[in-house]
């Protein structure tokens, strides 16, 4: 099974192609660039494929400086929100929805985005897991990020290295992070 992914290309430092030549290697109208590894949004545009302006070139230019970049497929359905659903010892604990405000495509609170807790239907969970069943090894944490769209689930992002893990959302999410590490110890 492939992963679920948006249509995407990674992009090395050293391409030296223009933005406009690297999104239009893609079938969709609008495409994301963002950093292969960020945090927060930091540097993330959204451009309309073969419209590239200076700025965006400029700030492509710039993201290239510092790391590989991903060109990704643009997903409407991300005004709906994107979901997190967190993971300790590999069961799925609970989930997160977050919301980006009117007119942006970026879901961080500190842009204006709003998060709540969201209960998955038995169907979602079964799908989030079995997605996640293919990206990880036996870890103590992870949350993965996705977005709904007509094809189905669409994997944004896997966190697996200090990601938020929402505990504020759902009640006994910590002691269950608690819970998952004494059992890790326990093994060992």
């Amino acid at each position: 099974m492939e992963l679920p992914v948006p249509e995407t290309t990674l992009v090395s430092r050293s391409d030296a192609r223009p933005l406009q030549e690297t999104s239009g290697s893609l079938s969709c109208d609008q495409v994301v660039i963002k950093p292969c590894y960020g945090a927060s949004s930091q540097g993330v545009m959204k451009v309309v494929r073969g419209e590239t302006s200076e700025e965006s070139e400029a700030q492509y230019r710039r993201l290239l400086r510092s790391s590989e970049v991903l060109v990704q497929e643009f997903l409407p359905e991300i005004a709906q929100g994107e979901t997190s659903a967190v993971f300790f010892n590999n069961h799925f604990s609970h989930a997160v929805v977050k919301v980006p405000k009117t007119g942006e495509f970026r879901t961080n609170y500190d842009l204006g985005g709003t998060e709540h807790a969201v209960t998955l239907s038995t169907e979602q969970k079964a799908r989030v897991e079995r997605v996640y069943a293919q990206c990880t090894q036996d870890v103590l944490y992870a949350r993965l990020d996705f977005v709904e769209t007509a094809k189905g689930i669409r994997l944004m992002e896997l966190e697996l290295i200090e990601p938020y893990l929402f505990f504020d959302y759902q009640e006994g999410a910590a002691d269950g992070f608690v819970k998952a590490f004494e059992q890790r110890i326990e093994r060992k």
